[in-house]
């Protein structure tokens, strides 16, 4: 469902996940466009197609297909790449009234 979605779109993919998954498929039908991000979190393994792109590869092999890099690649350090969906909601769900809307 999120493919019907428009862009721009923020792919979250932490430690190891560019290299098989969901992630993958999202990597593949976005990265593409430059107004979508792509947000890597956690340690990219050196090889690794997220550590590829996060070097600033401009384009990247993705099951099998050569994928353009066009999307915004940001690298937040710190964060673990495991699951506490309720932590990260928790997290942001009081932001809504102080992040501002940036539309470049």
């Amino acid at each position: 469902m999120i493919i019907e979605v428009p862009n721009p779109k923020v792919v979250i993919a932490g430690s190891g996940m560019s290299s098989g998954g969901r992630v993958v498929h999202h990597e593949r039908h976005y990265l593409p466009d430059p107004n979508n991000t792509l947000l890597l979190t956690g340690y990219q393994s050196v090889g690794t197609p997220g550590r590829l792109i996060q070097e600033g590869v401009k384009t990247v092999r993705i099951t099998g297909e050569d994928v353009v890099v066009r999307a915004k690649v940001v690298t937040i350090s710190g964060y673990s790449g495991h699951k506490d969906s309720d932590g990260l909601i928790g997290f942001v769900e009081d932001t809504e009234d102080t992040v501002e809307e940036s539309v470049e």
